[in-house]
């Protein structure tokens, strides 16, 4: 959850002019009185090596948002020089995250694996009828290799054009089916590649579900993890949609940004 608010403030930082201020002036004093413990973060990640890249996203957002944690880039250069961090084996995606990750370090590495992006779901390819699972994997990888946004990838597409008919596809599949969560993430990919689409039936959906429950309502099961004993209606609540509340102002604000610089 840490990792989603971090890159929640970088969303509405980086316009030259938020599109939401007072959203941004909060989740910047947010990221300021709740700053990652470098040394807790070393011990994290050396105990399960998988974690690098939330760790090394979370020094990415905060570098993002122009904000400095003394010892935090430190303790990441530290953490790259350990191979079974850097080399652990992981999907497709997060390894080009890594990379991207040491890249903004300036740490050199090289890697015996093929090259990540030749092993996307997004480069192989995605029958229209995929699950929610592999839609969501399909989106991270746009994330992914764009290095949110920063990146210029749909002209290295296999099939760009159908690529981005397959995405209008599911988001209206999500939409009728009442999936805010995956509806926003698809909403979010769009905007990584540059790509306008119609937001208005995803404020539609968030709009009756908030009307009805109070919070645009995530998957079952989702944030669960997170809840602890004492914890009281509200944040139960929360804890139980936090994602999708993130995803929602994310693609809101990333599609503001779009249409604004268009």
């Amino acid at each position: 959850m840490y990792t989603e608010l971090s890159l929640l403030a970088t969303t509405n930082t980086e316009a030259k002019q938020a599109v939401f201020p007072r959203l941004q002036k909060a989740m910047k004093g947010w990221l300021l009185k709740n700053p990652p413990v470098p040394e807790k973060l070393v011990k994290v990640v050396k105990e399960f090596p998988h974690s690098f890249v939330w760790a090394g996203s979370i020094w990415m957002n905060y570098t993002r948002c122009k904000l400095t944690v003394p010892g935090l880039t430190e303790s990441l250069q530290h953490l790259a020089q350990f191979p079974s961090v850097v080399h652990f084996e992981r999907p497709a995606g997060h390894e080009i995250c890594v990379r991207n990750i040491l890249d903004a370090l300036q740490v050199s590495y090289s890697f015996n694996r093929s090259d990540p992006i030749s092993r996307t779901i997004l480069a192989n390819g995605v029958e229209d009828e995929a699950s929610d699972t592999v839609v969501y994997l399909f989106c991270h990888d746009i994330f992914f290799m764009s290095n949110w946004g920063a990146r210029q990838i749909i002209d290295g597409l296999p099939e760009p054009i159908q690529c981005i008919r397959q995405m209008k596809r599911w988001f209206q599949r999500c939409i009728k089916i009442g999936h805010i969560d995956l509806a926003a993430e698809i909403i979010i990919a769009f905007s990584y590649l540059n790509e306008r689409q119609n937001i208005e039936p995803l404020e539609r959906s968030a709009a009756d579900s908030i009307e009805t429950t109070g919070l645009p309502q995530s998957p079952k099961g989702q944030g669960s993890g997170f809840i602890r004993a004492g914890d009281d209606a509200d944040r139960i609540q929360f804890l139980r949609n936090y994602h999708t509340v993130i995803a929602c102002l994310m693609a809101f604000i990333r599609s503001a940004q779009n249409s604004s610089s268009c």
